[in-house]
């Protein structure tokens, strides 16, 4: 695809300046949300991720519609009401993960034996692939294993803005982990090295 006819960087494009616009407040609103979230309690810091997605939820209309089609979709036997408050708990939800997921704070809760199983599969020598879907909290789970001793390296796709990956690069570096993004160059040879 030449450049002239994508507008995502990670294809080697640019952003329309309507695109640059609207790319520049998205980052200035997410820039004081995260100099907000560093300052509060963990109790604040759930609320508020929650009302960041009641937010999303009412203020995105067609993010709204589609996930109030797709709930519709995957739970046809629900009413209407139900599919509406179903999709608006899963924009509450993920703003809450989201919170939780920039805050550094508290890792998930991993027993011994979850413990004893990683650690006899990596005493044989070869890594240890662990596929996750990307839902729910994924960088919880990343930093809580990196926070048990657990040395880890996920694959990562780029975010649309690079101004994100500095900020979830930092967050990663924090947490313990190191990543491998999806589209560098050599991005498959460096992830079959940890296998």
């Amino acid at each position: 695809m030449s450049m002239a006819t994508t507008r995502d960087l990670r294809e080697g494009g640019a952003w329309s300046p309507l695109q640059t616009l609207k790319n520049d407040v998205i980052w200035i609103i997410a820039s004081l949300a995260l100099f907000v979230i560093a300052r509060t309690s963990k109790a604040t810091l759930v609320r508020g991720g929650r009302a960041l997605g009641a937010a999303v939820h009412a203020l995105a209309f067609g993010l709204r519609e589609r996930a109030r089609k797709n709930v519709a979709l995957a739970l046809p036997e629900e009413t209407p009401s139900k599919v509406r408050a179903i999709a608006r708990a899963s924009f509450e939800n993920l703003g809450e993960n989201l919170a939780r997921a920039v805050s550094d704070r508290d890792l998930l809760p991993m027993d011994e034996p979850s413990r004893a199983i990683l650690r006899d599969a990596l005493d044989e020598g070869r890594g240890v692939v662990l596929p996750s879907a990307h839902l729910g909290p994924w960088e919880r789970l990343a930093a809580t294993l990196a926070g048990n001793g657990f040395p880890l390296t996920a694959v990562v796709r780029e975010s649309y803005d690079p101004r994100f990956d500095r900020v979830t690069s930092m967050a990663r570096d924090r947490a313990g982990f190191a990543t491998i993004a999806r589209g560098a160059p050599g991005a498959a040879t460096s992830a079959s090295r940890w296998i």
